[in-house]
């Protein structure tokens, strides 16, 4: 494994993102993440090579795809689902308010021009 140093800036991106998981929830966090990830680490290989070369391909490192298995690990997905309900549910309430405004605004012209 090079040295956090000689880390290209996608190895240390996709790096991080499992270091998380290590220190947030301890190594049987990562496995859980490595599983759900598909990532298998062969013997004698240490747990970032084998994530490194699960994530390279043939220009560098997919990022995309190591993104896309964040975004559906089950806490994160269902973490993005609670913040577009309640974007949903503020742009609800915004447009609730503007119509309630442009129809007080309308009554009171019509009061006005009678």
């Amino acid at each position: 494994m090079k040295q956090a140093s000689e880390l290209t800036e996608d190895e240390g991106l996709i790096l991080a993102w499992f270091a998380h998981f290590l220190e947030k929830d301890g190594i049987d966090g990562l496995a859980n993440y490595l599983t759900h990830c598909g990532i298998k680490i062969r013997d004698g290989a240490t747990a970032g090579d084998g994530i490194l070369e699960h994530y390279r391909n043939p220009l560098g490192y997919d990022i995309d795809r190591a993104a896309m298995d964040l975004r559906t690990w089950p806490p994160i997905s269902a973490r993005i689902r609670e913040l577009q309900n309640e974007e949903a549910e503020r742009r609800a309430v915004g447009k609730a308010k503007r119509v309630r405004n442009l129809r007080a605004a309308n009554g009171h012209a019509r009061e006005h021009s009678i």
